[in-house]
């Protein structure tokens, strides 16, 4: 096999691999933006949003959350129950001598957040 045909295939690949993950990124985002108007009532909805953007990260494909605070954890661990509605086994938390974190390895579940942040800047933004 000739080295062009190899570099082909592997292109061909690489654009098949992003066209998928661009479907399942519009999914996720479309059905966020379904759920987001009713949620932006729900004030428990708008401060756990605000929580994860001050504390939480994005590493690699899962949905983290650190802070010092038990109390924050705590509410954190309820709003993702209710707002995410995973399988509770999927949620795991690490707690350590100065802080706990929670994280989700689920790559729709960080898309979803990122795409309820992305909505609810736009709805601040056009006010």
């Amino acid at each position: 096999m000739e080295y062009r045909e190899i570099l082909k295939g592997r292109m061909q690949s690489s654009i098949a691999l992003r066209a998928k993950r661009m479907i399942r990124e519009n999914k996720v985002f479309d059905e966020a933006r379904k759920e987001f108007n009713s949620l932006m009532k729900d004030h428990f909805f708008t401060l756990g949003l605000a929580l994860y953007w001050a504390k939480g990260s994005q590493k690699g494909n899962y949905l983290q959350f650190t802070t010092s605070s038990r109390e924050m954890v705590l509410f954190m661990h309820k709003w993702i129950k209710k707002y995410i509605k995973i399988d509770e086994n999927l949620i795991k938390q690490k707690n350590y001598a100065s802080y706990s974190r929670i994280y989700i390895t689920r790559i729709d579940v960080l898309r979803k957040v990122i795409a309820w942040q992305k909505l609810i800047i736009k709805y601040y933004s056009d006010k």
